[in-house]
């Protein structure tokens, strides 16, 4: 298709005009049996029921990964671990700590996952490693500051038991005082945020699926998604001076969780799985796109 001059849409188009049947519904022969529930399985079936069951039914997944470069997943990797590492070890915050630190962590991260990358295309990813986790430091410090936290946890463990499923999670960070606690999740870029009136209608479940199954006495005084890329694009909730009424938060979780409680019950009792994506994007990330309808048929 690359060599037809048509625009995005017009190739798109002709893709799915090329696929005359679903050729993958054939393969569907089993329901979701698995008692364990997690946000990222929720996000999968709801951006697309096919690709759900591809990843995780019967699965069937390309490793996309290379020996000579990084995939966005491991940059986030890396600078989710600088900026824990941060806190954790209580580092002086001088330029030169961070680049010793990054250049030592990103060299063990190569080396575990054996990628050799030539030493002039390992500044950019340095480079970039410093800046964002710089950016997830600072916004980190200034809630700490704002807000009066005096506990600072990462990849902090959720686990509900409901009608004999287990709902599992990991939140990336978990700011805490004597009352009250923040729930944040880290984006490396500004693709994986999504719109105030997308989070409000639950198209990204996971800082909610965290809200509803996190277990603490201490009441929720903030919570949203940090842009390390770029930290305007954040999206972050303030429930401490009145910019998102309490009661109007409380009447959103009982919303997410029939929202959700409504979504597993469809996740568990679909026997077909339609190729239905939520979006274009969705269907760039799946592995069987070329095979599949995305739902034109």
């Amino acid at each position: 298709l690359d060599s037809v001059d048509l625009g995005p849409e017009e190739k798109l188009d002709l893709l799915h005009k090329k696929i005359g049947q679903d050729e993958l519904r054939t393969y569907i022969t089993q329901t979701y049996q698995s008692r364990k529930i997690s946000p990222s399985r929720l996000q999968s079936y709801l951006d697309c029921p096919r690709k759900f069951y591809f990843q995780e039914v019967e699965v069937c997944r390309i490793d996309k990964t290379t020996k000579v470069q990084l995939e966005s997943f491991e940059l986030g990797e890396i600078e989710h671990l600088i900026i824990r590492e941060y806190f954790e070890r209580k580092l002086a915050p001088d330029h030169e700590t961070l680049v010793a630190l990054i250049d030592l962590r990103l060299r063990e991260y190569l080396a575990k996952r054996k990628t050799k990358i030539q030493i002039p295309s390992l500044r950019p990813i340095q480079k970039e490693i410093l800046e964002y986790s710089i950016n997830g430091i600072q916004i980190l410090e200034s809630m700490i500051a704002k807000y009066g936290f005096t506990s600072v946890n990462f990849e902090v463990p959720v686990f509900e038991t409901l009608e004999e499923r287990d709902y599992i999670g990991r939140m990336d960070c978990v700011l805490e005082n004597d009352s009250s606690y923040a729930i944040l999740d880290f984006k490396r870029g500004t693709s994986s945020i999504p719109s105030v009136r997308a989070f409000d209608r639950f198209e990204k479940v996971q800082v909610w699926f965290y809200l509803a199954h996190y277990k603490t006495s201490k009441i929720p005084i903030g919570f949203g998604l940090i842009c390390l890329s770029d930290p305007e694009k954040s999206l972050l909730r303030d429930l401490s001076e009145s910019e998102m009424d309490r009661s109007e938060f409380d009447r959103q979780m009982t919303d997410y969780k029939i929202f959700e409680q409504q979504l597993v019950q469809q996740m568990y009792s679909d026997r077909i799985f339609p190729a239905n994506p939520a979006k274009n994007t969705v269907c760039d990330f799946c592995d069987l796109n070329a095979l599949c309808s995305k739902g034109h048929l």
